[in-house]
């Protein structure tokens, strides 16, 4: 009786197994079947057809591929610097090329790689992130620039045609500033990295904890803009002085449109200091239209405000370090008295104006003329005339 029953456990056992065995089998078939059926052909392709197949995709549908099967992922995984640099190659003169000329990607991590600057695909994003606010900027630039000329415009046209004359008057200017600004964005971002490393460097020289002085700080920023900016083409050089100009006035004339017009920088030049100026700039343009909500005006307020606690703590934190017993950092009691608060000419227009000077280039034609049927328009400069 015992021998019997311990032989039904057994054989109930033995058909458990062999038919979890037989399903496993099966899943494995189907699993294996579909693999085959999905990535035959591509199987088939030479590695350097394939990995050129999707370099002629978009960033973002190479990103898309990458999440279909695991061949896919670790295609693109192994081979992402190799497509990336093809697809840069593809884009040769466009506006996402400039921007990677201005803008390189960061040296790799990899101790293979030995700290070679590898492109990758969160690379092309932030490029892209880049042309997209230089382009919104621009467009938001070029609207302030083109409206007041159609406002009261005497010539008998119907109001479409008036409307398109607008629309194209917007654009053209749009499509020559926004490289403009990819020069602007450059300087801004270069200068700050650069100005924070300089004084990282000077304080681990000093071994001190005491801030520089204002004249210092100064003497510092210059040299850093110098350097920046001595090595621009002439072309490069005058565009963007004429972008910066455009860029200030605007912002200008949209804090305080009537005369007497406000002549305090203090905003404007919080937004050109911050880690991410054009898109502050962006920001602002956006909070300034008469449709923005208040909730929108008042967040801008509050990051104009942090931005600003950022730019008086800089470098004091630099040199002060972190005081953790006090729980803040050291130097930043004498923040009020002796804070570098630089002007806005002092962000761009002395040095550039000095580098003109030392190039023969003060006296230069205006970067983009538009003739209209009343008025001519470049850069942050109106001139309204009969049309001839």
């Amino acid at each position: 009786m015992v021998f019997n029953v311990r032989h039904d456990k057994a054989q109930r056992i033995l058909r458990a197994v062999e038919r979890a065995r037989t399903q496993f089998v099966k899943a494995r078939y189907r699993s294996s079947r579909s693999d085959a059926l999905s990535g035959s052909y591509l199987d088939r392709l030479p590695l350097e057809l394939s990995i050129s197949i999707f370099s002629h995709c978009e960033w973002r549908d190479v990103v898309s591929c990458r999440s279909v099967c695991r061949g896919f992922k670790d295609l693109v995984d192994t081979h992402e610097h190799g497509i990336v640099e093809t697809m840069l190659k593809r884009l040769e003169g466009t506006n996402i090329s400039l921007l990677s000329r201005l803008f390189p990607p960061p040296k790799s991590r990899l101790p293979s790689h030995e700290g070679a600057r590898r492109p990758t695909l969160q690379y092309l994003n932030s490029l892209e992130k880049r042309h997209i606010t230089c382009s919104e900027l621009a467009l938001f630039l070029a609207k302030y620039a083109v409206t007041p000329l159609f406002k009261n415009w005497g010539v008998n046209l119907s109001r479409r045609d008036i409307d398109e004359h607008k629309e194209y008057a917007v654009r053209a200017i749009q499509r020559r500033l926004v490289r403009q600004l990819y020069h602007v964005e450059h300087f801004l971002v270069n200068t700050r990295l650069q100005l924070s490393a300089t004084l990282t460097s000077l304080a681990a020289e000093n071994n001190s904890d005491t801030p520089p002085t204002n004249a210092l700080l100064a003497q510092i920023y210059r040299e850093v803009q110098g350097a920046i900016i001595a090595m621009w083409p002439d072309t490069a050089l005058i565009s963007t002085h004429h972008a910066f100009h455009f860029l200030v006035n605007t912002i200008r004339l949209a804090l305080s449109p009537h005369p007497p017009h406000n002549t305090n920088d203090e905003t404007v030049c919080i937004m050109l200091r911050c880690p991410c100026s054009l898109q502050r700039c962006l920001e602002f343009f956006h909070a300034d239209t008469p449709s923005a909500p208040s909730r929108l005006r008042r967040q801008f307020m509050i990051d104009m405000q942090d931005e600003k606690k950022k730019a008086d703590l800089l470098a004091h934190v630099v040199f002060g370090g972190l005081d953790r017993k006090a729980g803040k950092r050291r130097g930043t009691d004498s923040i009020g008295e002796s804070s570098w608060n630089p002007r806005v000419s002092e962000v761009w227009f002395e040095v550039a104006r000095c580098e003109l000077r030392k190039r023969g280039l003060e006296q230069h034609m205006a970067d983009g003329v538009f003739w209209f049927p009343r008025g001519r328009l470049w850069w942050g400069v109106l001139s309204v005339r009969p049309y001839s």
